[in-house]
């Protein structure tokens, strides 16, 4: 039997590399929705929240991503303002990878939220805080 000069993690590395190129030309190509398992290359792991979570790793799905997102926003009562503000890392998060990836990865995020506008998003975060003020404090600003 021939042994191979490949270790255990270059062998993952290629196995997760093929799977990557998969999703991406399905994708980009067939016009396929992304699903959670897909996987998108950290191009940089600059960003310290995303670095102490995926340690070393190179791919990561697309739902691990969107969990991590989602994770980062602090505790929220207010729905719209924390899906603001898990957009908002979700924006953060898409510029460590490469520019196809990161097109991926929000439409993703988008779809699996429901976004469609993120200016009456905005609006929407913005006006729940308002009403909460007024119906907590009184204040009308």
């Amino acid at each position: 039997m021939a042994q191979s000069l490949l270790t255990d993690e270059d062998i993952k590395y290629l196995d997760e590399l093929q799977v990557w190129i998969r999703n991406s030309m399905e994708f980009s190509i067939l016009k396929y929705t992304p699903a959670d398992t897909d996987l998108v290359f950290i191009k940089d792991s600059s960003i310290p929240y995303l670095r102490l979570s995926v340690g070393k790793l190179k791919f990561v799905s697309v739902g691990t991503l969107r969990d991590l997102c989602e994770n980062l926003v602090q505790q929220s009562c207010i729905y719209e303002v924390w899906l603001r503000h898990a957009l908002n890392n979700a924006y953060r998060f898409s510029r460590a990878l490469c520019a196809e990836d990161a097109n991926r990865f929000m439409h993703y995020f988008k779809s699996y939220h429901e976004i469609v506008d993120e200016d009456a998003l905005a609006y929407e975060a913005e006006t729940a805080i308002r009403e909460a003020r007024q119906a907590l404090f009184g204040l009308d600003e």
